[in-house]
């Protein structure tokens, strides 16, 4: 991992109770990290157990789109979701996904041509990793993952046009 970026937002509010007790403070909040990152492989499961101590088991769920791949995974009452952006601005989560789009773009002519010239290596594998949750009291899972794909949705498009270059 060469850098990258952690913001998190945070809404409290107190229930109405006759004390107003802290205690009773619900909290809300939005989590948006990004990581820029090299030689990687791709594999957003083996990433979030390093990165975010959290384990992906079977039970996420892999949304394909017209922007690429996302996981999206209910943990510690939040909704999680994470994908790796590639260079050429397409979204995976696995192994497989990222290095079949990494074979398909080195074939890209001009990609070929700077190679040759010792300008880049054939395979780019570098990713900008993006992983969201939000943790919500006042709605269900599902109200929180439809918000979250929207915000995914307007990370990659603003991501994809500002890669770094190798």
């Amino acid at each position: 991992m060469v850098s990258g970026r952690h913001y998190f937002y945070q809404r409290s509010e107190l229930q109405q109770s006759k004390l107003q007790r802290p205690e009773l403070q619900q909290k809300q909040g939005l989590e948006i990290e990004v990581r820029y990152v090299v030689n990687t492989d791709g594999n957003i499961s083996q990433f979030m157990k390093e990165q975010k101590a959290i384990a992906l088991d079977t039970t996420y769920a892999q949304i394909k789109t017209d922007l690429g791949t996302y996981s999206r995974f209910i943990g510690d009452h939040q909704v999680h979701l994470t994908s790796c952006i590639d260079s050429e601005g397409s979204s995976t989560v696995t192994t497989e996904q990222f290095f079949q789009n990494r074979y398909l773009y080195a074939r890209k002519l001009d990609r070929l041509i700077a190679w040759s010239l010792g300008r880049n290596d054939l395979l780019d594998k570098r990713c900008l990793w993006i992983a969201l949750s939000l943790s919500d009291p006042h709605q269900n899972s599902d109200q929180m993952a439809a918000a979250l794909e929207t915000l995914w949705h307007d990370q990659v498009m603003v991501w994809r046009s500002q890669f770094p270059q190798p």
